[in-house]
């Protein structure tokens, strides 16, 4: 299998280009994407390249229009041609020649100002990898709008690595993980095109992707206490907590994609669990195992 290494606070570039449409005295903007980092929602090429996802759709707003026609709309991006179109009969224009400012946002559902990450992960967290942008500047000959977009969020994976449960299959003997965010329910807010992001610490439920050895889920960017739940599992009909340590207690940055070891160990008829850091990258920018 594989070897992935995870880089923080990943961004992409979006380009929008002015150009003349069929709207009533506005250029429209013809969209064109590129990515210059790892991100969740990138898919390797052949070459090792990085590129959009066949499909992948994003939402872009002219704040400067808003409420009025021409402000808001959802452009995918068709791998094949390697081009981005407006999905259905919406696009967003220029707005005369004054200083505009645009925002993006995937997942394409979302807005760039509010977003409540999904409770259920389990069949993938491609919709929970909330994505903003923003960009201000005025229309004129050849201008290009460039967002980088930024990860608000955190990709956590946490890696059964070592457990002493005698003649047995450790995934075949887990059960319902529960990964914990503090926080789900997030807000932005734009300043001078800078973004802050907020958030009520909450403890949060999230059912992670999981094949029984390894478990994946997007969460808030918090800090935890040692006395914080971060994960919560049935070894062997045995319900386990495991609490915050490492890297979760100094906090999580946006954009970043930490691992953690999480050891099991059977003692008597009991079964205890512990997580720590992978001591390479001290739970950043790390190696994950490979499982055969």
């Amino acid at each position: 299998m594989k070897k992935y290494r995870y880089m923080a606070l990943a961004a992409m570039v979006l380009s929008l280009v002015a150009c003349e449409h069929d709207d009533p005295g506005y250029d429209a903007i013809e969209v064109d994407a590129a990515v210059n980092a790892l991100q969740t929602r990138v898919s390797y090429d052949a070459d090792g390249s990085t590129a959009f996802d066949d499909g992948d759709r994003i939402r872009v707003v002219n704040d400067n229009r808003h409420g009025r026609n021409y402000s808001d709309a959802v452009y995918g991006y068709d791998k094949t041609n390697l081009k981005w179109e407006p999905v259905g009969t919406d696009y967003v224009v220029w707005d005369s020649t004054v200083e505009n400012t645009f925002y993006a946002t995937y997942p394409s559902t979302a807005s760039h100002t509010e977003f409540t990450i999904p409770a259920d992960q389990k069949e993938g967290y491609a919709g929970a990898d909330w994505m903003t942008g923003v960009y201000i500047g005025a229309n004129g000959e050849d201008v290009v709008v460039n967002f980088d977009m930024d990860h608000r969020l955190t990709l956590v994976t946490v890696t059964i690595v070592d457990w002493n449960i005698e003649n047995e299959d450790v995934s075949k003997l887990v059960a319902d993980p529960v990964i914990y965010s503090k926080g789900a329910e997030m807000a932005a807010a734009y300043s001078n095109g800078t973004v802050t992001v907020t958030w009520d610490p909450v403890e949060t439920p999230i059912s992670p992707v999981s094949d029984g050895k390894t478990f994946e889920a997007i969460i808030a960017p918090a800090e935890y206490e040692t006395t914080d739940r971060f994960m919560t599992l049935e070894v062997d009909g045995q319900p386990l907590t495991v609490y915050a340590d490492g890297k979760l207690t100094e906090g999580l940055e946006p954009g970043g994609h930490y691992a953690f070891a999480l050891t099991v160990t059977k003692v008597g008829a009991g079964i205890s669990a512990l997580i720590k850091d992978w001591e390479t990258g001290n739970g950043s920018g790390s190696m994950k195992p490979d499982f055969e």
